[in-house]
């Protein structure tokens, strides 16, 4: 008996997650990597410190990295919250909630 994959059907759902991914990796790798690049060893304390050019790149970077990382995702976690809680307290007694 032939059973049909589940799996295929979705093929270019798949293949744009995919791409998404592999975007999302290589943005994170970029953003990682970048103090790498501005990084200075110092042999006397023994410890790396970051040393920008100027403080307004420094500065930009953060305001970006903390908008990226923290500031987006917190919003659409709270965005998505809110509507679970309207959708729980709307429901009232109708108990039409999906279990």
């Amino acid at each position: 008996m032939y059973y049909s994959n589940p799996f295929l059907r979705n093929i270019s759902y798949v293949k744009t997650v995919e791409i998404l991914v592999m975007e999302r990796w290589a943005f994170t790798a970029l953003m990682d990597v970048t103090p790498s690049f501005v990084t200075k060893c110092d042999a006397v304390i023994d410890f790396c410190l970051e040393a920008w050019s100027d403080i307004t790149s420094a500065r930009a970077f953060v305001a970006v990295i903390f908008v990226l990382d923290s500031l987006i995702p917190l919003s659409l976690m709270s965005y998505q919250y809110m509507k679970e809680l309207a959708t729980v307290f709307s429901a009232g007694t109708n108990r039409d909630l999906p279990c």
